[in-house]
């Protein structure tokens, strides 16, 4: 809750009192006061705002590679914690460059002296970082200033730091996938967690929501494949019925009926209470619901994949993403589509109407059969003033993606998201944000040219959208994120580690922020896929026989973890994988034995074709990442010894049953004083699966996105650079 703004010695009479160091005090007092001392520099571009849980930074990075590569405008994204230094929580042109050196440290000059200016306002290390990025990108001259920013939540919504940007210059409100998360910041439900993300929504705005639908929307069902496209379209239609909750629940879940339903209240009906405090929400926003395929969205890694090469541990899986339709108010509705060519009306206008019309192409009304509620004067809803009409639209792409829960959802909000903004004509939609402030929309030419770049091919003969696949498939930059690369030490290990070049590498790695059980489970979901793309691509490359031995997986984990999270619960989800029953030497993973029965590529371990099992063996090193963390003086990593003892004890408790966790023998824990002795370690690979055939190794580095990022800091060091860092 955010301190009350009582005056104090010291402390400007409009200012929350200055926040303790390292506290974490939301609310919008303290940088409201720092931005205007600064000229409200944030109030000179076009947002886009992202709000979540889980995929908000991949969805940025999604809509930013859109908007560079497919649109071809300049943009400025701003993303947190940093990997590295502060500055690079500042990225330009779908992540190319960070803001420069010099920019950033005029802006942080300007922050600290602004925070100073007459009395200190005592912002919090939060408040000052999003004061230094909106700083810097006004600094910015042409060629680098961008065109429009693309800017994440730090925590929550309606209190962080970044929500103070006008609504007239918030192109969209984006929700991502919601989940319980500082619950004792934001409240202990997931609707009370909801409405604190669905803060960001501007009054008369627009709002984007991402598709919150997972794997409990398919219980009773035979399973993910049981799932046809219109199961999934029904689904979708009917959900749009909001305030259902029970009729939501059996279409999308209850925890995914839960979010819609709160943000869609929230958009319709205004001020609301929140744990926090009353809070002016957004009214009559329209809502975009974002779609992916559930089959695919609950569990990626059991949908067929494409593998890279006979070398790849990366699997990728080819999917359709349809656009979903605008809700809106039937009156605002049906007023656009009757006066369609009259703007003196609020009409859409002809000359609009033409120019948009590769993106819409459809009657602006409601649509009886799924919401008659919008014809009916006496239905409770729509006197609650909950009603939606559609705008009936449904374009879709072919796209071929890393096989992840994030970059599904990342994929399908962002397409969405640009496509809603597209097709947006807020100046002619009563009680709109821009409407209120303006004749005409101040951002009519930006939504022209996403439209086109959305539509447009690579070439003459190409076909409509070529520019999106490309931009998606090719232009996405997210650093330490389900990323692969390659580690190369220039000094050389104890004799009998294996040298390349002189050199010794680990290779692959995967780099990865999963700080959360939810992140956690994420990732091993994908860990399984990649298992299970690079033993049947070991399987399938020509040399070897239907009836060849399986190659044997080591895993090396390498972790560290903040104070405060729940170490164990990670642990659980990141080293265990259920038993499929069949008798193994390690680890079998069902998720991986399924994967592999979709490649059907393994030799028969029965009569009735059951993948035969596969012995993966485990290595696990915890580290403290280095302290002080640039900006955060506060955060301290968990005791490499104590996350050392939750595995054994881990191991202990589950030794009797076969397939729980690697066997003790079969299971090395180390602690290590920093990542760099970690990653020596790593390289010597393990003695116990020597001389046992050919063994399949790769590295994960995960448990905290501070870890992730002193990999890259070590390949940045100045002085003797032991190790570099190349993407694969």
């Amino acid at each position: 809750m955010s301190a009350s703004p009582v005056p104090q010695s010291g402390v400007d009479d409009d200012a929350a009192p200055p926040a303790a160091p390292g506290a974490i005090v939301l609310g919008l007092e303290r940088i409201t006061s720092l931005l205007a001392r600064l000229k409200d520099p944030h109030s000179r571009f076009p947002v886009i705002h992202f709000a979540g849980t889980n995929a908000k930074g991949s969805t940025t990075a999604y809509v930013d590679a859109l908007l560079t590569h497919a649109v071809g405008l300049r943009t400025g994204r701003f993303n947190s914690p940093h990997l590295v230094t502060e500055r690079d929580t500042c990225s330009l042109n779908a992540g190319t460059q960070i803001i420069p050196a010099d920019v950033w440290h005029e802006a942080t000059a300007l922050v600290n002296a602004a925070d100073q200016q007459d009395r200190s306002l005592g912002c919090t290390p939060f408040e000052l970082l999003t004061a230094t990025a909106f700083q810097a990108f006004d600094l910015l001259a042409p060629p680098l200033r961008p065109e429009i920013l693309i800017i994440e939540v730090g925590l929550g919504g309606s209190l962080d730091a970044t929500n103070v940007f006008p609504s007239h210059n918030v192109l969209a409100s984006v929700v991502c996938p919601v989940d319980l998360d500082h619950e004792s910041l934001l409240g202990s439900t997931l609707q009370e967690i909801a409405s604190a993300k669905a803060g960001i929504i501007k009054a008369g705005g627009l709002c984007v929501l991402a598709d919150q639908r997972r794997r409990e929307a398919l219980d009773g069902q035979e399973g993910p494949t049981s799932v046809s496209q219109a199961d999934d379209d029904l689904a979708l239609r009917a959900s749009t019925a909001v305030g259902r909750p029970e009729a939501e629940a059996a279409v999308l879940g209850k925890a995914a009926a839960t979010i819609v339903n709160t943000v869609a209240r929230i958009c319709a009906k205004g001020p609301q209470t929140d744990s926090l405090g009353t809070h002016s929400f957004a009214q009559s926003a329209r809502l975009v619901r974002a779609y992916a395929p559930l089959h695919v969205l609950s569990a990626p890694t059991d949908a067929p994949v494409l593998s890279s090469g006979a070398n790849s541990w990366q699997p990728r899986i080819q999917v359709d993403l349809t656009m979903a339709p605008t809700l809106c108010t039937p009156t605002a509705a049906i007023q656009r589509y009757h006066d369609e060519d009259d703007f003196s009306k609020g009409g859409l206008g002809l000359g609009v109407k033409s120019a948009l019309s590769t993106l819409q192409d459809a009657e602006f009304v409601p649509d009886p059969a799924i919401h008659p509620e919008a014809y009916d004067e006496d239905d409770e809803d729509a006197a609650n003033g909950i009603e939606v009409a559609l705008l009936q639209y449904s374009p879709s792409y072919s796209l071929t993606l890393p096989a992840t829960r994030a970059a599904l959802s990342a994929a399908s909000t962002a397409l969405t998201t640009l496509h809603a903004i597209a097709r947006d004509l807020p100046s002619l939609i009563p009680g709109s944000a821009q409407r209120d402030l303006h004749s005409f929309d101040p951002w009519e030419d930006l939504r022209l040219r996403i439209a086109y770049g959305l539509t447009s091919s690579d070439a003459e003969e190409g076909q409509p959208g070529d520019r999106v696949r490309t931009s998606l498939e090719r232009g996405v930059r997210w650093r330490g994120r389900c990323e692969w690369v390659r580690l190369q030490s220039e000094q050389r290990l104890e004799e009998g580690q294996e040298e390349v070049g002189g050199t010794v590498a680990l290779e692959p790695v995967l780099l990865d922020g999963a700080h959360n059980p939810s992140s956690a489970s994420a990732l091993r979901e994908y860990l399984d896929a990649c298992i299970g793309t690079r033993v049947a691509a070991w399987l399938g490359d020509g040399t070897r026989s239907a009836s060849a031995q399986l190659p044997k997986v080591e895993i090396t984990w390498i972790m560290a973890f903040s104070k405060g999270k729940d170490v164990r619960g990670m642990l659980e989800t990141l080293l265990y994988a259920p038993s499929t029953g069949a008798q193994s030497e390690g680890l079998t993973s069902d998720s991986i034995s399924r994967q592999l029965a979709t490649l059907s590529l393994l030799p028969s371990a029965s009569s009735n074709n059951r993948p035969a099992p596969l012995a993966i063996s485990q290595r696990v090193a915890f580290c403290p990442f280095a302290t002080p963390v640039e900006g955060m003086p506060w955060v301290r990593p968990v005791d490499p010894v104590e996350s050392a003892n939750e595995v054994r004890d881990l191991i202990q408790a589950t030794a009797p049953n076969a397939g729980d966790y690697a066997n003790s023998e079969r299971t090395e824990v180390r602690e290590c004083e920093s990542l760099e002795a970690a990653l020596e370690w790593a390289a010597t690979g393990s003695s116990a699966v020597k001389d046992e055939g050919e063994v399949l190794r790769l590295t994960v580095i995960c448990g905290s996105l501070y870890l992730v990022g002193e990999c890259y800091s070590l390949a940045e060091r100045s002085d003797e650079r032991p190790w570099t860092i190349e993407p694969l």
